[in-house]
């Protein structure tokens, strides 16, 4: 009887023992006392995979260039109005070896431009060559052209009391460039030009007659068709005015803009190339 009672209380010991070690392998409750410890946060959930119809966006397409047709250069005197002729400005900062130099002088004796630093006395201005062109001064050529071709008063709403008011007010009269359209393109007077919006500028100085194409020229160097200011640099290079090379989404040079304005105005700068 003894024994049997011995055993009863060995197998009692040994059951709550097992249930103990049961307790303590539960993963819920690492710490053996019924705290969770690793949450479902720390499992990784499946990524669900792609929506197979889900809609792809194709990439926009590439509008064709109408390829060059050559056209009649302009003639000789077809813009003689731009003829009258003063004595080219010097300039402190433009060495005579200077490869713009001609087209330089061509336009200072035309008044189309002038320095940054005027003359004082004896002491040369300064053109500031290597100054990126600003789209006040831009304008400001482009208001000329245009004034001077078409016979235009050059205060059409009277004297707008600065030169930068005087210059918008024309470029908003005759709509060459609104104020919309600059809040558009976000650019205010005092920014700098890239090549492609100076070639906007000045091709909105003539009407189109005024640029034949001469050059069999497709591609412009930096930009892709349908780009804005694409069609306006195309334009300039077919009519010999820019460079086949010009890179329209480059900054330009204030003396980039001298030869381009040069050969704006004269029949017989225009360049021809292939």
């Amino acid at each position: 009887m003894k024994k049997l009672l011995i055993l009863a209380l060995v197998l009692v010991a040994l059951a709550a023992f097992m249930t103990a070690c049961a307790d303590n392998d539960d993963p819920a409750n690492e710490n053996g006392n019924g705290t969770e410890v690793n949450g479902p946060t720390d499992v990784v959930q499946p990524t669900e995979p792609n929506d197979p119809t889900e809609e792809e966006h194709e990439p926009t397409p590439i509008p064709p260039v109408e390829p060059a047709v050559l056209e009649e250069p302009l003639a000789d005197d077809a813009l003689d109005m731009f003829v009258v002729e003063r004595e080219p400005l010097a300039f402190a900062d433009v060495p005579d070896d200077a490869e713009y130099k001609q087209y330089l002088d061509f336009v200072t004796a035309r008044g189309l431009i002038s320095g940054v630093v005027p003359a004082e006395g004896d002491q040369l201005g300064e053109f500031r060559p290597d100054s990126l062109l600003q789209f006040r001064a831009g304008l400001s050529i482009t208001n000329s052209l245009h004034r001077i071709f078409g016979g235009y008063d050059p205060y059409p709403e009277g004297d707008q009391g600065s030169w930068e008011e005087n210059v918008l007010a024309y470029s908003e009269y005759h709509g060459i460039f609104t104020e919309e359209e600059m809040d558009e393109m976000a650019i205010t007077p005092g920014d700098e030009l890239f090549g492609n919006e100076m070639a906007i500028v000045f091709a909105r100085a003539f009407p189109p007659e005024m640029f034949p194409v001469i050059n069999d020229i497709n591609e412009v160097p930096g930009m892709t068709p349908g780009t804005f200011g694409f069609d306006e640099t195309l334009l300039l290079m077919r009519a010999g005015v820019l460079a086949a090379d010009f890179d329209g989404s480059q900054d330009v040079y204030r003396w980039e803009m001298a030869v381009a304005l040069a050969r704006m105005i004269s029949p017989e700068l225009r360049i021809q190339q292939g």
